[in-house]
């Protein structure tokens, strides 16, 4: 089970070391474009929602959010505890419970929720998370998929998503 790809897509979004990261979501949200993810069963998805006009500004800060992440401690801490309150939530929902106990009797113990599993967020530390990213993300695993008007994409370079130097190979 990748019971931490929750956790990460969490802290993708948080953190403490970095002022460029907190200047652009702030610059990205007084834009009007809006961030945010999403984990499933098998990924863990980045996205905006902007004006054409923003491209460059927020592919810019996708990358570096993409890219870019540090998994500290200290945010490890906070999000972990973000990321246990969720999953408490999503537990106390009856369509949610069957649904974990269906595909439980399918999968056996290879499966887990895309919310993840209590003992492994809670036991979550920087070192089990790098061991996790590097094994499940990459540069030959990254999906780029933008959606919008034909004139608009028709224009898309694609080189704007490549990374120039990236954490990916800590």
């Amino acid at each position: 089970c990748k019971g931490l790809l929750h956790l990460i897509e969490h802290l993708h979004f948080r953190d403490h070391s970095s002022p460029y990261l907190k200047d652009v979501k702030k610059e990205l949200e007084s834009l009007g474009a809006i961030l945010n993810a999403y984990t499933s069963e098998q990924n863990v998805s980045f996205h905006a929602k902007f004006l054409p006009k923003h491209f460059d500004r927020v592919c810019k800060a996708l990358k570096h959010i993409t890219f870019n992440p540090t998994f500290l401690e200290d945010d490890i801490s906070i999000e972990k505890e973000v990321v246990l309150r969720e999953i408490s939530d999503y537990k106390d929902n009856p369509g949610t419970v069957a649904n974990l106990n269906f595909r439980s009797l399918l999968y056996d113990d290879r499966y887990c929720s895309t919310m993840g599993k209590e003992e492994d967020v809670a036991s979550a530390n920087s070192e089990k998370i790098w061991d996790l990213y590097k094994d499940t993300f990459g540069l030959y695993n990254l999906i780029v998929f933008i959606s919008g008007p034909i004139e608009f994409l028709s224009k898309i370079d694609n080189s704007v998503f490549l990374p120039e130097s990236t954490k990916l190979n800590r």
